[in-house]
């Protein structure tokens, strides 16, 4: 089987990892596998090496134009070179990029649908709308973001197919309290504190601020609790910084920048926390669903197909501090109850969200891809 991936960028970022981790399991499987990237460079073209999978730098400043053009040609002489059978487009950009080119060199082609709220530009929804035209399949990463494309993309039912992000087995592996106790002394917490956490870029559309604002309402009742904000600064630090200057709790939170995948910063907290105002799924809840933590998390995108209500932790909607308070307040002053939802959430993420539940589909899609072609051959 014959694959190419086309991706946005080689950036640190949820559809990134994802890709990178489906890569990893594909070889290992015996997929011969290459990658287009529509820029040029990141960290995670060191991983796609380290795999031994060639990487095609296509680097586009916009999708239409000589440039585009040109980027096209050299997919398109790559594909019938190397007699790929299916180009799997991850993500909005790649969608529209890819798709005229992959059907034109004779591939298959799969597009894909990972967030919720697209972009604002007109021509460019609808161009994306054009690329589940040409597509084969259209890979959704949960339910809901199935029905999404069904009830607003108005994409038919028998051209989705739903294979979830995923989770390596590392996700799992419990560090222990050494390796807790020395991250806790690296960002000066005390040894003895509650820790409320969050993974994930600081964006104005992860909304940490509401956290912020609830730690803060806390203060009084959990003495010992501590905020940390694990990820990179993508334009809301400084405000952030300042909030918590204004509610005079600069003392209580930890700016721990991007930390290492493995293991992940959700084994520092005791409770893991999501307050983005809109998202598809993401990764972050399933690793720390696999890292054992109960999560708070808001009704947006596909959260609720990840988080179990009352199960696994808690579903709070979103902008709403006291819902985040309260759920909060109940988690961390009940440690059965939070042992309780974490084992469940880890439990959960291994029926749901492992690599043999999301590799075994996505196969599976790709030998029905393939299948279907063979027979209009014949």
């Amino acid at each position: 089987m014959r694959v190419a991936f086309c991706i946005d960028n080689m950036n640190v970022g949820g559809t990134e990892l994802n890709a990178v981790r489906t890569a990893r399991c594909l070889v290992a499987r015996g997929v011969a596998l290459r990658v287009f990237s529509l820029a040029a460079e990141g960290p995670l073209l060191g991983e796609y090496a380290a795999l031994g999978v060639p990487v095609t730098a296509l680097p586009l400043r916009r999708l239409y134009g000589a440039g585009a053009v040109r980027a096209g040609r050299e997919l398109m002489r790559v594909v019938r070179r190397e007699r790929i059978g299916i180009v799997h487009a991850h993500d909005f950009y790649s969608n529209i990029f890819a798709g005229p080119w992959a059907r034109t060199a004779g591939a298959r082609f799969i597009a894909s649908r990972r967030w919720w709220e697209g972009p604002e530009r007109k021509a460019q929804r609808w161009a994306n709308r054009a690329s589940y035209v040409l597509a084969d399949r259209v890979l959704a990463n949960s339910p809901a973001v199935a029905s999404l494309l069904h009830e607003a993309e108005h994409v038919g039912q028998g051209r989705v197919a739903v294979v979830p992000n995923f989770l390596d087995a590392a996700a799992f592996t419990d560090p222990g309290g050494a390796w807790r106790a020395a991250g806790k002394q690296e960002l000066g917490i005390p040894a003895d504190a509650l820790v409320a956490g969050s993974v994930g870029s600081l964006s104005p559309i992860k909304d940490n601020a509401l956290l912020v604002r609830a730690v803060a309402a806390l203060r009084s009742e959990f003495p010992n609790l501590q905020l940390v904000l694990a990820g990179r600064d993508a334009g809301s630090r400084a405000d952030l910084e300042r909030l918590a200057a204004t509610l005079e709790m600069s003392d209580r939170i930890r700016f721990a920048g991007e930390r290492p995948q493995h293991p992940s910063a959700h084994y520092l907290f005791d409770v893991s926390a999501l307050t983005s105002i809109s998202e598809g799924l993401p990764n972050t809840v399933l690793e720390a669903m696999a890292a054992a933590r109960p999560v708070i998390a808001t009704r947006v995108g596909a959260v609720p197909d990840a988080v179990a209500h009352g199960t696994t932790g808690f579903i709070i909607p979103p902008r709403d501090p006291d819902a985040l308070a309260g759920a909060l307040r109940t988690l961390l002053g009940n440690p059965g109850l939070r042992r309780e939802l974490g084992e469940a959430g880890r439990r959960r993420a291994r029926d749901l969200y492992s690599e043999q539940v999301a590799i075994g589909a996505l196969l599976a899609l790709y030998d029905s891809v393939l299948s279907v072609a063979r027979r209009r051959e014949l």
